[in-house]
């Protein structure tokens, strides 16, 4: 068991394939590659055996890709059921043995892998195609993937509805049902590293889901959004800008100020911009990366607080002596840019 948790630690790549989205347009693909050679890491200390190897090429070779390209989201549990590697291939019809490298994604949850096309650019992957239930197992079995591992509750048991088995196979679903509260939200990690995602909230209960991966693991449940310290999309901290587009922003504004005076200060002291200009460099600050920290604010100092407006809303986001926070009805977050040399926008064209 430690042999294959190893290999997975090593190949897995964190890329979310059931929170990616793409347009699929069918055409057959049939492999133009012949023998492999699966290139690792130098400091890889666990590679496939030759008869993994085998078994995976067999299989992967067997199949017929679909065009694909695909955007995705990082920091997904997902990625703990998906298996990467990168395989030097010659072409069948080349006379020079020509040689390629080809990635491979292989989800183990759900039997999707995602294949790079050498010979089409691109950052994601080019070809996807979907596993049978029986070759899907074949692959599992090859890598003694079907078997139980242990699961243990660290933080929060009081929490939940219904109980947690202490083990649990490999992609099978593991459901989590918390009692509601109404003074706070509940959020679950696993291996102080992911989140889970919530599926169900309502007043009976709320809901989380995630598939079991080839490795123990540990369950946390606390109050608290950003317990996992890494770096955050400014998104992922202010939702509302998750589905902003920049085109849909019609005007932008700007209210400067100072801490030690009333911060209320009224509309006439905002300079709004129409400008493209404007308007695409404070939208930009909303696809930053931004830096947990535990600090509070200090007190004084300066402010800026932006503001986007589209045809039917309108929001804001204030930086404080570098600060950004956000203010849940329970508590309170700050966060700073990563970029420690981001220069923060002036309106250039006001109104």
């Amino acid at each position: 068991m430690k042999r294959l948790t190893k290999i997975l630690n090593l190949l897995l790549i964190s890329l979310a394939v059931s929170s990616c989205g793409s347009t699929i347009p069918d055409y057959p693909n049939i492999s133009p590659y012949s023998d492999y050679e699966v290139i690792y890491d130098d400091n890889s200390s666990t590679k496939f055996t030759d008869t993994q190897e085998k078994t995976l090429f067999s299989v992967l070779d067997s199949l017929e890709y679909q065009k694909e390209k695909i955007e995705c989201e990082t920091y997904s549990l997902d990625h703990l059921g998906e298996l990467m590697f990168v395989a030097k291939r010659n072409l069948k019809d080349s006379d020079e043995n020509e040689a390629v490298y080809v990635r491979y994604n292989i989800n183990l949850y759900n039997g999707l892998i995602l294949k790079s096309n050498p010979f089409i650019s691109s950052l994601t992957s080019d070809e996807y195609a979907l596993l049978n239930e029986n070759d899907l197992n074949i692959i599992k079995t090859s890598l003694d993937l079907n078997k139980s591992y242990n699961v243990k509750i660290i933080d929060g048991k009081d929490n939940l509805i219904t109980s947690i088995k202490s083990k649990y196979r490999f992609g099978e679903a593991v459901d989590i049902k918390l009692y509601p509260t109404y003074d706070a939200e509940n959020y679950v990690y696993i291996n102080d590293k992911y989140k889970v995602n919530n599926y169900h909230s309502d007043s009976n209960y709320w809901g989380y889901r995630f598939y079991m991966p080839a490795q123990d693991i540990t369950i946390r449940i606390n109050t608290d959004p950003f317990y996992i310290d890494r770096t955050y999309l400014f998104n992922e901290v202010f939702t509302w800008a998750k589905g902003l587009k920049a085109t849909e922003v019609i005007k932008v504004g700007m209210l400067k100020g100072y801490n030690s005076i009333n911060p209320d200060l009224s509309e006439e002291n905002i300079v709004y911009s129409t400008s493209n200009e404007d308007i695409k460099e404070i939208f930009n600050l909303t696809r930053k990366y931004l830096i947990k920290k535990d600090d509070l604010i200090p007190p004084g100092g300066w402010f800026i607080r932006y503001y986007l407006f589209t045809e039917n809303y309108e929001y804001s986001f204030k930086i404080s002596n570098d600060y950004l926070y956000l203010t849940t009805f329970s508590n309170y977050y700050t966060f700073m840019f990563q970029d420690e040399t981001l220069e923060l926008p002036n309106i250039k064209y006001p109104l």
